[in-house]
């Protein structure tokens, strides 16, 4: 029967036993079979020093020991994080009942009295050695499993082009920070930004390099935002929303601004711009402290009232919605 993990490592076993000879006995008999690594200990004191240098994958405990017990030994083993989960069997001449139940209390998980058959012994060594690479297996795939779902979740909430987020994650977000900001009792702004005249950079420099022109105004929007809790995302097409918690609609006036001239000083060929030769964004900027009489729909409409506003007025500007419209 195959006990050995997938690295060819034997096994592990600690013998925890007062009596040498005791050791001897069990030593040369698990040890004969050469599949498995022994250490050993006359006192649960002892294996619990043992145990901080190397821990084993099973152990052997008697229960009456000097100093700490079988039990007390358990139960020590139990508390510690690095040991918690180290199958025990108790293999004691206490065969009574009450013995029995408070070995499995403690955190035993087989308990055989003396005397005791060596072929039975070993079939329960290698059980709980196959339910112990079992639990492992199983931690490594959970591990796995939420590493994967981490990933699906991060790839479902981000605009595959640009690699912030997209327009699902921002509503979601919205949603969140609307009702935190409610809670709290404090302002909740929002920016929305759009490229000027992008269909016209679009035909002049083909899709391709307009994805690419779309990737360095998330990057520049981004860098802009120095605080956790901001959030830029892909609102669509060539427009972007950042959310901007616990912020005045003053204060995200003036972050519209520096990302405003943030990306006119990247300089970024615009050849069918209307009015310049570089690229420029138009933003509308709103905030508010929301109440339960609001939804963030209220929100959104006043940064796109703002929005459109700069556009009326020549683009390349930032304006500040009216929170009364909301």
């Amino acid at each position: 029967m195959e006990n050995k993990p997938e690295n060819n490592i034997s096994p592990l076993i600690m013998i925890v036993d007062d009596n040498p000879q005791n050791l001897h006995l069990l030593g040369g008999m698990l040890g004969n079979s050469s599949e498995f690594d022994l250490s050993f200990a006359t006192s649960g004191d002892e294996a619990l020093k043992i145990i901080l240098d190397q821990t084993p994958d099973l152990i052997l405990l008697d229960v009456n020991m000097p100093g700490k017990n079988g039990f007390e030994t358990c139960s020590c083993l139990r508390q510690n994080d690095a040991t918690r989960d180290v199958p025990v069997i108790f293999l004691t001449a206490q065969g009574e009942t009450e013995y029995v139940v408070k070995g499995f209390k403690c955190g035993g998980n087989d308990y055989v009295v003396k005397p005791f058959e060596p072929q039975e012994l070993l079939a329960r060594v290698h059980l709980q050695l196959e339910l112990l690479n079992s639990r492992r297996e199983l931690k490594r795939l959970n591990s796995e499993l939420l590493r994967v779902n981490e990933e699906l979740r991060s790839l479902s909430n981000t605009d595959g082009l640009l690699k912030i987020a997209n327009r699902r994650y921002f509503d979601e977000m919205l949603f969140k920070e609307w009702h935190r900001a409610m809670r709290g009792n404090h302002f909740l702004s929002l920016l929305i930004l759009d490229v000027d005249y992008f269909k016209h950079y679009n035909d002049h420099y083909g899709h391709l390099q307009g994805d690419d022109c779309l990737k360095k105004v998330a990057e520049i929007i981004s860098s802009n935002l120095h605080r956790a809790t901001d959030l830029v995302a892909r609102y669509g097409g060539e427009e972007f929303a950042v959310i901007l918690s616990e912020t005045t609609p003053e204060g995200a006036l003036l972050l519209a601004e520096i990302i405003r001239k943030a990306i006119l000083q990247s300089d970024i060929p615009h050849e069918g711009s209307e009015i310049g030769s570089c690229l420029t964004i138009s933003i509308g900027a709103a905030g508010l402290v929301p109440t339960i009489d609001m939804v963030p729909d209220c929100l959104m409409d006043s940064a796109d009232k703002a929005l459109y506003l700069a556009k009326t007025d020549g683009r390349n500007c930032s304006r500040r919605g009216n929170v009364e419209s909301c």
